[in-house]
């Protein structure tokens, strides 16, 4: 029976698959599954397919770039073979240096079908038979354009193979992670110009300093939560396979285990290698002791086996682990923050999640427990960790979830089971049967035929949104010619029929829109059951169902849906009803749009109660629409009708956080229902969302009279759109720019958010994303006590870091000594391994500076450095200038060359960047607005003064060391030809090479003046240190030239002046070099 590989592009557009069994290759698009177009490789037609038992493949395809190219990527490695440590005297070593300085692209183009080809493969498999060899690792790269191999420098390599998402459009980006590390290679669209000349192949100096600086190939090491399994027993040593599921998008996701501290799912970028994300899992305290127990079990089995999806738009995060196996974790990407968990107890296992419709469900392919007398056999190709073990009447059998993350009403509804009819589910019980990427799903059956999961009938039919056929229409044209011409209200019964006998005191209600002060405006009401308990209210501005309600003896009304419109009026075009059910089309238009055509022209709106309506959110906008109305001018009573009202909207929102939270959660994610409670005033709601009662909590003196929740949170900061990754207003800014004056009474809804956000940052900085940026804005609406409040908050002094020692140098241990505080650089990501062709003189070399940095900062420390206490500082992005809008498309694309970056920065000297208050990083905002020293005496914000610090000291350094050269070479200058012992050939030897460095470093410093005269202006350009920093660059040059026309000859009293003016140069000189420093 054949085996099969498959591999989707990131765009979700080519399919590429694999007959392991036939060693056959073949292509297809996602449209036209079923015409697979066979891609013929002559060594595979010639090798046995026996030879490659106890061997696993690795395939990957790329997207289709502008030319039509697709590349393939085919890899094999040994699938029971661990990782290993490199040695620095390895060969495996010195192959990686080898490999990043030189080409990436080793083939001619004429040899590709040669027969060496075909030699070389079974030459090695021959190997392979004698036991010469261990296993056999290679690596493929096909152009599915030319139908050729294209040989690279990772072709003895093999691995986990994985085409990146391109960020350049002439280059791919292949990932290949193997036993020593992680390669990435850069495959050029036109890697038809290079030939096997290994000349072409070294990276010249002439081509760094005029070609395009093309990064070939780059090596990293695994991150430090593998290289510590890597070294511990063989039992415990991570396998290749674990990365099979690992590649999301561009990101490598791995979990980090640690039994004394927190479980967390790390997320790096393999396009540079960085350290994005941090996500705290299991953090349950029951997970804790499952965690604990298992710590010391194997790495496959236990700590990288997980299931993880990503979002289409990237904004959601869904995981899976092994110690609840049902439960489906939700994590926001933009803060890393938990969203919330939840429980599937229909099924015992999940083996597959993927993100759909538009990110806005989650399918699921769970295991259910049926009875039968099946045994199931245990198969290393299943990828399930635990073995399932022998049971005598029951099996378990795939089926389908559909969870509705933001279109549902309560968590029942929000569930659908469906059963495979077509069995198979089983497929993906198997690893490499299917491939996910960018909301495409495709698997492929036992027979070769691949399919799309879309596509599964039973599938299709669960999606299709529901529609009951039996509604009736109503006579809109009667209807609105009762309540608009003749100013009634229009009351109808379920069976479409005017109910006349109704009048409107047994209406449930009557004035369903008490902000009109007219008492006679047109409004249309359905009962929509037969005792008349629901009603359906169509008014001017609103559409409303209300139902009476049997309390005891007596009949209350509750409001269970609202929805209203902008300050636009409703124009119904049709209306359908039936039992408990109503589908409206209606048109929104301005009280001033009365002309029919313009009318129908607008877009139609659908209201389909209660199937698909979000009643949470439309109750949060009506609550902003109320705020809005408190102030109008109406009669006293409807004056407490309309209080009446909103306190109805209120109650929807409260039932929502006390009985469905988990609605409510994901509801706060994808719409921005926080800022319509903040513009709607809602103190009471937003303080219950917030916090939870401390009435039984008993503390000492001082304690609040509330405390923020720390967990089963309803709210969580974000500042992009979920639509698009455009910045939208974060709910603190919203808070900020809604208060009416500047004290804690008018501003309690930024403090209850600050207080919320802060609180909760002891388990996560992710909470304070939002809180970073309006620290600006809190000085400029004269909030500031909020500031000196907040950094004094428990999070800015004891929250703990959980960093691994080992990314802590020693030297940064040695420079913390030295000072009370010290901001310490952590190397986080994965680590590059060395490039250089010489890495022993570079080691070396390395080793000195290190030795001499030790050594000098050492020299009163006795006693080895020591971690005494590391703390977080809880300001994501404090130092992070906004992204840029507007960028030079032709400077960025100048930037690949290195004689542009020469002559950028030697040549010219840096300029001033003209940026308006919004482009500065808030650190540097609220430095402007608040620099007094009581503000930036907490030791967290003087750690991060210490840190940036460390960074612009550089810039002053190098200002200062300039200048001095500068006098120096004035003062040489001046004084080589008055020395007897120099001879004028030797003392012009010396003059021509100092004048020139002498008027290279007037030059830069004048035209760093004539910039800072251009940025501020004439009049606050000119002082006294402005006109020093002038005239200590132009006498000294002034006189060097002077000093050209002297000759020998020269008569005493020339001498005397020039004497003078070289002694008030000097003057000068020291005076600007004092004020310098």
């Amino acid at each position: 029976m054949s085996k099969y590989y498959v591999a989707l592009s990131q765009d979700g557009q080519e399919v590429a698959i694999f007959d392991s069994t036939k060693l056959e290759l073949s292509t297809c698009t996602i449209d036209r599954l079923d015409k697979q177009r066979k891609l013929a490789y002559e060594p595979f037609q010639v090798l046995n397919s026996n030879l490659f038992d106890g061997i696993t493949w690795s395939i990957s395809i790329s997207n289709k770039s502008a030319n039509g190219e697709v590349l393939i990527a085919l890899s094999c490695f040994n699938k029971y073979r661990y990782l290993m440590s490199e040695d620095q005297n390895s060969a495996q070593y010195f192959e990686s240096i080898k490999r990043q300085s030189i080409c990436n692209i080793i083939t001619d183009i004429t040899d590709t079908t040669d027969t060496s080809d075909t030699n070389e493969t079974v030459e090695t498999l021959t190997e392979m038979e004698n036991g010469e060899m261990a296993s056999f690792d290679s690596t493929w790269l096909f152009s599915t354009l030319n139908k050729e191999r294209i040989r690279t420098t990772i072709d003895h390599l093999g691995g986990i193979v994985k085409f990146l998402s391109p960020s350049d459009p002439k280059k791919q980006t292949l990932i290949i992670i193997h036993d020593y590390g992680i390669t990435k290679t850069l495959i050029p669209i036109n890697y038809r110009q290079y030939n096997n000349n290994w000349n072409s192949l070294r990276k010249t100096f002439f081509n760094k300093l005029i070609a395009k600086n093309s990064k070939g190939t780059i090596e990293f090491y695994f991150p430090m939560s593998i290289s510590k399994q890597i070294k511990a027993c063989i039992e415990d040593r991570p396998q290749l396979n674990i990365f099979n599921k690992n590649i999301k998008n561009n990101y490598l996701f791995l979990q980090d285990s640690k039994s004394d501290k927190l479980n967390m799912l790390e997320c790096y970028n393999l396009e540079g290698g960085g350290l994005i994300k941090s996500f705290q899992v299991d953090s349950d305290e029951n997970i804790k002791e499952t965690l604990n127990s298992n710590f010391n079990k194997a790495f496959n089995s236990i700590k990288n086996y997980m299931i993880i999806e990503i979002s289409k738009n990237e904004k959601l995060l869904a995981y899976n682990s092994k110690y609840h196996q049902n439960h489906i974790t939700l994590f926001s990407m933009e803060n890393t923050l938990k969203i919330c968990t939840k429980e599937f107890t229909n099924i015992n296992d999940i083996i597959y999640i993927q993100f759909i419709c538009n990110d806005e469900k989650l399918l699921i392919i769970g295991e259910r427990e049926v009875r039968g007398s099946h045994v199931i056999e245990n198969s290393d190709e299943i990828e399930v960790v635990k073995i399932r073990k022998k049971k005598s009447m029951n099996t378990t059998v795939p089926i389908l979830i559909i969870w509705d993350l933001f279109s549902s009403n309560s968590v029942e509804d929000s569930i659908t089971i469906i059963h495979d009819s077509l069995n198979s589910l089983d497929i993906f019980r198997h690893y490499h049967n299917y491939v996910n990427s960018n909301g495409n799903t495709i698997y492929i059956d036992k027979k070769g035929t691949v399919k799309s999961l879309l596509d599964h009938p039973d599938l299709i039919d669960a999606l299709k949104k529901s529609m009951n056929y039996f509604l009736k229409p109503l006579d809109i044209i009667v209807a609105q010619e009762i309540s608009g011409s003749m100013k009634k209200h229009a009351i109808f019964h379920l069976d479409n029929i005017l109910d006349s006998h109704t009048t409107e005191n047994d209406a449930i209600v009557i004035y369903s829109e008490p902000w009109i002060s007219n008492k006679k405006c047109s409004r249309i009401s359905v009962f929509l059951n037969e005792d008349k308990s629901i009603q359906l209210i169509i008014g001017v501005f609103s559409v409303q169902v209300w139902r009476r309600l049997s309390e005891g003896d007596n009949q209350v009304s509750r409001l269970e849906y609202i929805w209203i419109g902008n300050k636009q009026k409703i124009e119904i075009k049709s209306l359908l009803v039936e039992r408990n059910e109503f589908l409206l089309e209606f048109t929104l238009h301005d009280e001033k749009e009365d002309l029919p055509d313009i009318i129908n022209k607008k877009d139609k709106m659908q209201i389909h109660w209660p199937h698909n309506v979000l009643i949470l959110k439309d109750a949060c906008v009506a609550l902003e629409y109320c705020h809005y109305l408190i102030d109008n001018p109406v009669s006293p009573r409807k004056g407490l009708l309309f209080e009446e009202f909103r306190i109805q909207v209120q109650n929807i929102v409260k039932n929502f956080i006390k009985y469905n939270p988990l609605i409510f959660q994901l509801t706060d994610i994808r719409y921005d229902i926080m800022g319509n409670l903040i513009r709607g005033n809602c103190v009471s709601i937003i303080k219950r969302i917030l916090f939870i009662k401390t009435e039984n909590f008993k503390s000492s003196e001082g304690s609040k009279a509330m405390k923020a929740k720390m967990n089963n949170h309803l709210h969580f900061p974000r500042l992009y759109s979920w639509e698009s990754n455009s910045p939208k207003k974060s709910d603190l800014e919203v808070a900020i720019e809604s208060i009416t004056g500047v004290h804690r009474k008018e501003s309690i809804i930024v403090g209850y958010l600050l207080d919320y956000y802060s609180d909760n940052a002891m388990k996560n900085t992710g909470w304070m994303i939002s809180v970073t940026q309006i620290l600006p804005l809190l000085y400029d609406r004269h909030l500031d006590y909020y500031v000196k409040e907040l950094f004094y908050k428990p999070c800015f002094g004891t929250r703990q870091s959980y960093i691994d020692d080992s990314l802590i140098s020693s030297y940064e241990l040695r420079k913390a000594q030295q000072k009370n505080i010290h901001s310490i650089n952590i190397r986080q990501g994965l680590s590059r391994k060395p490039s250089a062709i010489i890495p022993g003189f570079k080691k070396k070399f390395e080793d000195i500076k290190m030795y001499l940095k030790l050594n000098l900062i050492s020299l009163n420390r006795k006693h080895d450095p020591c971690l005494t206490k590391l703390n977080v500082v809880p300001l994501p992005d404090f130092f992070t200038f906004p992204p840029s809008t507007s960028t030079n498309k032709e400077e960025k694309f100048l930037d690949h060359y290195l004689a542009w970056r020469i002559l950028k920065n030697v040549v010219w000297p840096h300029i001033y960047v003209e940026l308006v208050d919004s482009q500065y990083s808030p650190f540097h905002r609220a430095l402007m607005r608040d620099n007094r020293i009581t503000t930036f005496s907490n030791p967290s914000l003087a750690a991060l003064i210490d840190y940036k610090w460390s960074k612009a000291q550089i810039y002053f350094i190098r200002s200062y060391a300039t200048y001095i050269i500068f006098a120096l070479i004035f003062w040489t200058t001046n004084n080589v030809t008055r020395i007897e012992v120099v001879t004028p050939i030797i003392a012009k030897g010396i003059y021509f090479p100092l004048q020139i460095m002498l008027f290279y470093i007037g030059y830069l410093r004048l035209a760093f003046e004539y910039l800072q005269l251009k940025n501020k202006g004439y009049r606050k350009y000119i002082n006294v240190y402005n006109f020093f920093d002038i005239i200590s660059i132009i006498m000294p040059l002034s006189l060097v030239i002077s000093l050209n026309f002297l000759e020998s000859g020269v008569d005493k009293t020339k001498l005397r002046y020039y004497t003078v003016a070289a002694s008030l140069t000097t003057f000068v000189l020291w005076i600007e070099l004092v004020s310098t420093n």
